[in-house]
């Protein structure tokens, strides 16, 4: 809403497309289901990607260039990876310098080594699902440093609290809801 009040400019789905990034996108590779993420930047790691490629006579695409093409380069760039695995293209590409990373179901994030590294599955005891992963802030703030302290809640573990500490409730009106079956 900002950006057309401010810019008169109209929302329109994106996609993996960027404003200001070309290309950028997920592509496919060998396997079933199996992609690759990446974000070219600058014109600097666009010129090693279209050389990698063998792109040559469009290596020299500037960013606004790019930008204006992004769909023609986004189909090419699409078809490189495909008899490739994601792995070795994930490698390649962070091996130019630019972004780029494997698409990964679940299982395979709690395998990654990075987020692994990162502590960002911390594991702890569920009263009712026993040992369990559960998913961390995506950020690392040193000043501000989030974190998960305790799995999720069970069916109703907090209905005491909530009532008496935040709504104020005495033991009459738990009563009374209770009596007219809203606890589930």
């Amino acid at each position: 809403m900002l950006d057309v009040e401010v810019n008169g400019r109209e929302f329109e789905a994106r996609g993996n497309s960027d404003l200001e990034m070309a290309p950028h996108g997920v592509y496919p590779t060998s396997g079933d289901d199996r992609w690759v993420a990446i974000a070219v930047v600058s014109d600097e790691e666009w010129r090693a990607l279209a050389t990698d490629m063998g792109l040559g006579g469009l290596a020299d695409l500037d960013t606004a260039a790019r930008l204006e093409r992004s769909k023609e380069l986004d189909g090419l760039v699409a078809e490189w990876p495909r008899p490739q695995s994601r792995e070795d293209v994930e490698l390649r590409v962070q091996g130019l310098g630019i972004a780029a990373h494997q698409v990964q179901n679940s299982p395979e994030c709690l395998a990654d080594p990075q987020l692994a590294y990162r502590s960002h599955y911390p594991e702890f005891d569920h009263p009712l699902l026993g040992r369990l992963p559960v998913e961390g802030p995506r950020f690392k703030l040193s000043r501000t440093p989030g974190n998960v302290r305790w799995p999720g809640p069970t069916f109703g573990q907090h209905t005491y609290e909530i009532l008496t500490e935040v709504l104020g409730y005495d033991a009459d009106q738990i009563a009374e809801v209770a009596a007219a079956e809203a606890f589930g």
